[in-house]
């Protein structure tokens, strides 16, 4: 408990840039961002998923979800779904590619990528390309360092407005709890 009070030192926030992540999911307006750092193949991330995002859509205005991409080294096809992610965001699609590549974790192959951004309406080719000149890797690798000086070691790391989430439980309950204890922290006005 102790961390997690001290998690509240405005000291202690991460300074995380969501400006150019594109429209969460759940309200744009919603005070409290929730942000996951994960990887695609990672099998504790592909559990989290559906409970972070039934848990946005179950706060309307009140909580917003945005990734940053966060491949571990050892995953083979991280680093190139992480980098197909990045490619899809720049084509306004990233959520639904998000959510295929999550459910399909063994389809994260170049050629499976492709024919998803296909199925998705977008230029697979294009995305062939990017993925071959390697346009996204400085993208995903600042992500990566930034991630990595806001303390995140492995995947999924979730953040309330730049606090970190120390409590290794995401149930419903806790997140309920902690959203109350970031709109409390919020309401009440208190800074460094």
């Amino acid at each position: 408990l102790t961390g997690y009070y001290a998690s509240f030192d405005p000291k202690k926030r991460a300074v995380i840039d969501t400006s150019k992540l594109g429209a969460p999911l759940g309200d744009p307006k919603a005070p409290v961002t929730l942000l996951e750092y994960a990887d695609f193949e990672c099998p504790f991330c592909q559990q989290l998923r559906p409970k972070l995002e039934a848990f946005v859509k179950s706060h309307p205005g009140r909580v917003k979800l945005q990734f940053k991409p966060f491949p571990i080294p050892g995953h083979a096809n991280a680093e190139p779904a992480a980098e197909a992610a990045e490619w899809a965001r720049d084509q306004g699609i990233f959520w639904p590619f998000h959510e295929a590549m999550f459910e399909n974790p063994r389809s994260l192959d170049q050629d499976s990528l492709v024919a998803l951004a296909t199925r998705l309406g977008k230029d697979g080719e294009d995305l062939r390309k990017a993925l071959a000149d390697r346009k996204y890797r400085d993208r995903v690798g600042a992500a990566q360092l930034e991630g990595r000086r806001a303390g995140v070691v492995g995947t999924p790391t979730i953040f309330l407005n730049g606090r970190r989430h120390v409590i290794p439980d995401y149930s419903d309950t806790v997140l309920e709890f902690v959203l109350e204890d970031e709109e409390d922290w919020a309401r009440s006005g208190w800074k460094d």
